[in-house]
């Protein structure tokens, strides 16, 4: 009899989400929430303490853990990301997350999600590449955030990005960020280090 390439145990699950534990074939084991959330924010309060009960019962610290879903919940009101669907009226909302936890960053540094383009519904689907490297490291110097004119310039680019590609990837929003401090990284470097000498 072959052996299953893979196994998924279903450990949890209420109205809101579903917590599943996977091994695979030659890879670390890992815990897998899906999460639909309501959206009532009364509701979805049962949903967050139910995601720190499965944390502590299923001691999810140490092991690696990824939370998937539509949380129907922004952490910023200039979020982007998947819209109402009504042209008239587009508002949009970034309403899917992808969230991982320290063992799986470590486990797997190279991971990328990609949220694709949703197409039946308000929700993004979204793809976790586990092995996918980089396409650049991203390096930034602690001591630029500590110029007056870092903030202003990061929240202008940001504004920026978000306008420029509304319907765009996190990706070209970052790229345009990158380019906007790349660019004024220089002059905030020399300052900071005239500063230092």
């Amino acid at each position: 009899m072959k052996m299953p390439s893979a196994l998924i145990f279903i450990l949890q699950q209420s109205k809101q989400q579903m917590t599943c534990h996977f091994t695979i074939l030659g890879y670390q084991s890992f815990y897998y929430t899906s999460v639909y959330a309501s959206n009532l924010s009364a509701e979805r309060i049962d949903l967050w303490c139910n995601l720190i009960d499965v944390r502590h019962s299923l001691s999810l610290d140490a092991s690696m853990w990824i939370v998937c879903g539509g949380f129907n919940q922004i952490i910023n009101p200039l979020e982007l990301g998947s819209t109402n669907k009504q042209p008239a009226d587009p508002r949009a909302k970034k309403l899917d997350r992808l969230l991982v936890n320290n063992p799986c960053l470590s486990s797997y540094p190279d991971s990328v999600a990609s949220f694709l383009t949703p197409d039946f519904s308000d929700h993004a689907p979204c793809l976790l590449n586990l092995a996918s490297p980089l396409p650049f490291p991203f390096k930034f110097l602690n001591i630029l955030a500590k110029h007056p004119s870092f903030l202003p310039l990061i929240e202008t680019a940001w504004s920026l990005a978000g306008n420029t590609f509304p319907h765009g990837s996190l990706s070209q929003s970052r790229a345009w960020l990158s380019a906007s401090v790349k660019q004024a990284s220089f002059p905030m470097a020399s300052n900071n280090l005239k500063l230092i000498q």
